[in-house]
C-alpha cells in the first residue's frame, strides 16, 4: 500500500489500451489522485490508420483496491460527423497529418506533445486526432507514474468541426 499526498484521498486504478496499427498493447497503472476524478467518463483518442487510445478509470480506498478490476471502455465505431487532422509518431520531426474521422464522443480536435522517459530510452511523442472530453484535461507539465517520467509540452483541445 502507498500513502498518498495531501489533497489525494483515492486509489485511481486506469486500464489503457493502446493501438499502434499493428501492436495493440493494455496496460493498467496504479496511482494516487483526488476522489474529484472518479466520476470521469472513459477517455479516447483517434490519431487515424488504427492508431487510438481508449482508458478509464477506478476509484478505490485502502483494502478495497485488492479486488478491484477495472475495465476497458467500449470500442466506439459510429461516426459522428466531426474531422481532425491525425497523426502519431514517435519519432523526432513530427509526422503528416491526414484527416481523421471523429467516433462516438470524440468532439474535440487534440494536439499533444510530450516527452516520455523510461529507464535510458527516451522518447519524443506527437499525437494529434480526435478525442472526447477528458483527453483534453491533458495539461503541459511534468507527470511520473510507474516510473515512466512524462513532460507534456504541448496539450490544446479545440471543437472539432463538422465535415464539410
Amino acid at each position: 500500500m502507498e500513502n498518498c499526498d495531501a489533497g489525494q484521498d483515492t486509489c485511481v486504478i486506469a486500464y489503457t489500451e493502446t493501438s499502434l496499427g499493428e501492436v495493440t498493447t493494455q496496460s493498467v497503472s496504479k496511482s494516487c489522485a483526488s476522489s474529484g476524478v472518479c466520476n470521469s467518463p472513459p477517455t479516447y483518442m483517434n490519431f487515424g490508420q488504427g492508431k487510438y487510445i481508449r482508458s478509464h478509470i477506478t476509484c478505490c480506498v485502502g483494502d478495497a483496491c485488492r479486488a478491484v478490476s477495472p475495465q476497458l471502455p467500449p470500442a466506439l465505431d459510429k461516426p459522428n460527423g466531426k474531422q481532425c487532422p491525425g497523426c502519431y509518431s514517435l519519432l523526432p520531426g513530427g509526422c503528416e497529418t491526414e484527416t481523421v474521422d471523429c467516433i462516438g464522443t470524440e468532439d474535440y480536435c487534440l494536439e499533444l506533445e510530450e516527452k516520455v522517459t523510461y529507464g535510458k530510452f527516451t522518447f519524443n511523442v506527437i499525437m494529434n486526432g480526435c478525442a472526447s472530453q477528458p483527453a483534453c484535461a491533458a495539461k503541459v507539465g511534468k507527470v511520473a507514474t510507474a516510473g515512466v517520467y512524462t513532460d507534456i509540452t504541448k496539450a490544446e483541445c479545440t471543437p472539432a468541426p463538422i465535415s464539410a
